[in-house]
């Protein structure tokens, strides 16, 4: 139903009488539905498009590549400097050579969801844990990229990355993310993604995603 036709249904609900309200109801039922599809289908930005939206500015270094594994600083620019806002670290799923074109960019340097997004995949996330690393030492190179003093304690997303298109799903990767607390917080974190739709539980694996990272 459109909301031309749900309009003209309400409209003739107009006048009273059993019937009218219980087409009313009817009516009010197919309005929240509506909204929740249309929530429901609401992209989630970017992490590129919500720093340059929030700071004004982004841009990424790859501090570190392979196959298998890209860590990553997704910075804005203040006063001429860079300051890392999310320091990602990606872990490649085996890909179907079909997309080795467009990861070949994310290879080069490029931003993996924008480079997939202008290839014509939409880029999904389903997270996996979120918590928060706590970092005390002054030769972490995280706090040296994020321009902050020890101690820290900040907000860690780790989520996998699907690819989709023409009803075709791909797991390209699961991915780390520790945030800058001036860009995301945990209270931010679970506003904009909710609860883990399956959670990292086990002591051993939330200590590997800490170990993997560290960076010096």
């Amino acid at each position: 139903m459109s909301f031309l036709e749900l309009r003209v249904l309400l409209l003739e609900t107009r006048g009273g009488g059993d019937f009218n309200l219980a087409r009313a109801a009817h009516a009010g039922a197919v309005v929240f539905l509506l909204l929740l599809a249309a929530c429901a289908t609401k992209p989630t930005l970017l992490n590129s498009e919500r720093i340059e939206q929030r700071f004004g500015s982004y841009g990424v270094d790859v501090l570190e590549q392979s196959s298998s594994l890209r860590r990553s600083n997704l910075y804005s620019l203040e006063g001429g400097e860079r300051i890392c806002r999310t320091y990602a670290v990606v872990q490649f799923q085996d890909l179907p050579a079909d997309i080795a074109a467009t990861q070949a960019k994310v290879l080069a340097g490029q931003s993996i969801g924008a480079s997939f997004k202008a290839a014509g995949w939409a880029v999904a996330k389903r997270t996996v844990y979120i918590g928060a690393v706590f970092v005390d030492s002054d030769d972490h190179g995280i706090l040296q990229m994020m321009h902050l003093a020890r101690p820290q304690a900040l907000a860690m997303h780790v989520y996998r990355l699907d690819l989709h298109k023409s009803g075709r799903e791909i797991h390209y990767a699961t991915i780390i993310e520790v945030h800058h607390p001036a860009y995301l917080d945990l209270e931010a974190l679970h506003r904009i993604y909710g609860a883990p739709a399956t959670g990292a539980s086990d002591p051993a694996e939330i200590a590997r995603y800490e170990a993997l990272v560290h960076f010096e």
